[in-house]
């Protein structure tokens, strides 16, 4: 995992959404990027607050590469099926085995915040305004393995508990691991987050996944930036809602 905090004092700029904004000045989202609530309700920020940006610094944190397929879903309480289709490695179990070989016996099952370690603790420190991770792994026990692909990550929904102990409110999508189980591993990924979003360590991401499965639904191969962008004004209502 790579993660990292960055914050703007005094105002912020956020993924292509504009220049800074000084604290208190409405800053207004660009047409058509309005996001939509699981049922097909509109977001709304409660009146008198709409738009306007809270005082002092704002901070992020983000967080690439989030990968909690292989090895960590195995010593999770629900892992998915082991198989995989690597050159050298077949089943998930052997990278367990691989870093036994080197740290020891590592428990099984584990409690879901055990495979973020100590990252937790300093992420609460921290104390950041919006956490925003890519998730580079299907979250599906369905669907085929992706022909022509080298590594498949995937993570059984019911340890979606793991992704709910960093309580992130951006789930980014769009990266190389999303359709390595194809369209039904992507359609059960959607449908376990949006669903995963119920719960209270991850109620504020609802808003993001169905804005980045309607941002899917028109990928192209030239409009790989619809998604970033649905994720960076995700971003953006998060702070506005602050405070």
């Amino acid at each position: 995992m790579l993660a990292g905090c960055a914050r703007r004092p005094g105002g912020a700029h956020v993924g292509g959404l504009g220049g800074a904004v000084p604290g208190g000045q409405v800053a207004p989202v660009p047409d058509g990027w309005a996001e939509a609530m699981p049922g097909g309700e509109e977001a709304t920020v409660p009146e008198g607050r709409a738009g306007t940006m809270p005082e002092g610094p704002v901070t992020l944190f983000l967080a690439g590469d989030v990968m909690l397929g292989r090895g960590i879903d195995q010593i999770l309480a629900h892992p998915a099926d082991p198989a995989l289709r690597e050159d050298h490695v077949h089943d998930a179990r052997d990278y367990i085995a691989l870093a036994e070989a080197v740290n020891g016996p590592v428990p099984r099952p584990v409690d879901p915040a055990w495979p973020w370690g100590e990252a937790l603790p300093v992420l609460e420190r921290a104390a950041p305004d919006a956490r925003v991770i890519n998730l580079e792994t299907a979250v599906t026990s369905d669907g085929d393995f992706a022909p022509g692909k080298a590594v498949h990550y995937r993570m059984h929904p019911a340890n979606l508990p793991c992704l709910a102990a960093a309580r992130p409110d951006v789930c980014v999508l769009a990266n190389n691991h999303v359709l390595d189980f194809g369209p039904a591993g992507l359609a059960d990924t959607l449908d376990s987050l949006a669903a995963a979003s119920s719960s209270a360590s991850m109620r504020n991401s609802a808003a993001c996944w169905t804005s980045i499965t309607a941002a899917l639904s028109r990928f192209t191969a030239s409009d790989g930036v619809v998604a970033r962008q649905s994720a960076s004004c995700a971003v953006w209502r998060k702070i506005m809602r602050r405070g």
